[in-house]
């Protein structure tokens, strides 16, 4: 196995026979995990060697007694599967745990499909595979630039994202601002993605430390809603005005 070392100022290789230590039934049919966990606990490893530094693709079950290029060459093979795997995995990955999450609830595929934009499928993504692992903090603070992205390409899709509507570095109420003045968005709608993002807030800036699913849904609710209510408009508006920018809507009484 190989291991990744801060300090080492050069590469090394140790030899450690344990044969005799594993050549038994138990050692053979355990976890791979295990089998490690027992090798670095023994008392004649290297200080300081963790399992947390191996390299997982490195393990390889190997006689001291055959050369160190066949090891490399076996951990070689399994990196580049590993890499062929990793990138020919789908950008968005909505899979969901145990917790009986699911993507079409939330209509995240068909979002996906429609902004059609990589950047905003890999904050999406990003946010979707910490909530899986029921890291919610993190999961509520992503969701929150989701939101925003969305509403950004909304008033793109109009054409009305200049500094003049939305200033150099808008925030919601920048945003909420814009809609109004084009008559995008009325009251209940802008309580109703307000309070998505005061559960974002609430999470972000005044969490105890404590966030739970139901948190977590009501903002993928928020995302769907920017996108049925406002999105999906401002999309159809677009394919329907090519290269038109959205009216000032008329002041006159």
């Amino acid at each position: 196995m190989a291991s990744q070392e801060d300090d080492l100022l050069k590469n090394e290789i140790t030899y450690i026979d344990k044969t005799e230590e594993t050549n038994n039934a138990q050692f053979i049919h355990s976890p791979e995990e295990e089998q490690v966990n027992y090798i670095l606990s023994r008392s004649d490893m290297p200080k300081g060697l963790k399992s947390d530094n191996i390299i997982k693709n490195s393990i390889f079950t190997l006689s001291i007694s055959r050369v160190t290029k066949i090891w490399i060459s076996q951990w070689f093979d399994r990196e580049i599967n590993h890499t062929r795997q990793h990138f020919s995995t789908a950008p968005i990955n909505l899979k969901f745990n145990k917790l009986g999450l699911h993507s079409q609830k939330f209509k995240l595929e068909e979002i996906v499909h429609a902004v059609d934009d990589p950047q905003f499928t890999r904050e999406l993504e990003e946010c979707m595979t910490v909530f899986k692992q029921e890291y919610y903090y993190p999961a509520a603070a992503g969701l929150g630039g989701v939101m925003e992205s969305l509403l950004y390409k909304t008033l793109e899709n109009y054409k009305r994202t200049s500094n003049k509507v939305l200033g150099s570095d808008p925030t919601l109420l920048d945003y909420l601002g814009a809609l109004k003045k084009f008559n995008l968005i009325d009251r209940r709608q802008s309580n109703r993605i307000r309070s998505a993002f005061t559960i974002r807030n609430s999470i972000s800036h005044y969490n105890p430390g404590f966030t739970e699913v139901s948190d977590i849904e009501a903002m993928l609710h928020g995302v769907e809603n920017i996108y049925t209510t406002l999105y999906l408009p401002s999309l159809r508006w677009k394919e329907s005005h090519p290269n038109q920018q959205l009216p000032e809507p008329s002041r006159q009484n």
